[in-house]
């Protein structure tokens, strides 16, 4: 089978958690679609080389690419005018709370926000994060605390509160 078949497979098992991580990765959910299609576009002509481990390479492809493009944003997006108001379906609290966390971890820096789903999501050691990342072992704990203080100070916000 050619890597482009190996590819398809691949992602056909693999697509949904790919997807997944790319939706906490990215600050807007529709660049998420992009993030995996460049990750697998950049992967595809060295996947002879990853068949050991080809979602090992797939995600730091992701992490480096998220990295890179929240190195290339500005800090602080260009406001158009007031956004639409969220309507949220009527839910449990969990989904709420659920809804609140990712709405905070969007708004993170690119480096913190990956740092904390690699550490807190994917659930891997600060070792195993630091070489995805491609930085210190200290980068990625400083990195984790920073992200994981201001997610606490957004989750202790009452909703509607100041920021």
């Amino acid at each position: 089978m050619d890597a482009e078949g190996q590819v398809t497979m691949f992602v056909q098992r693999r697509g949904e958690a790919l997807m997944g991580l790319a939706r906490l990765l990215v600050a807007h959910p529709q660049d998420a679609e992009d993030l995996v299609q460049e990750a697998l576009a950049r992967c595809l002509p060295h996947w002879g080389k990853v068949r050991d481990d080809p979602e090992g390479y797939v995600r730091r492809t992701m992490v480096r690419i998220a990295i890179d493009r929240g190195r290339r944003r500005r800090r602080r997006p260009e406001v158009l005018g007031e956004p639409p108001e969220q309507v949220v379906p009527d839910a449990s609290d969990g989904v709420e709370a659920r809804i609140a966390l990712i709405d905070a971890l969007r708004r993170l820096p690119a480096r913190q926000r990956v740092a904390v789903v690699l550490r807190f999501y994917l659930d891997l050691d600060e070792r195993s994060t630091a070489a995805i990342m491609g930085c210190a072992v200290g980068t990625v704990k400083s990195l984790s605390s920073r992200g994981l203080s201001t997610l606490r100070g957004a989750a202790s916000t009452p909703p509607g509160g100041d920021r």
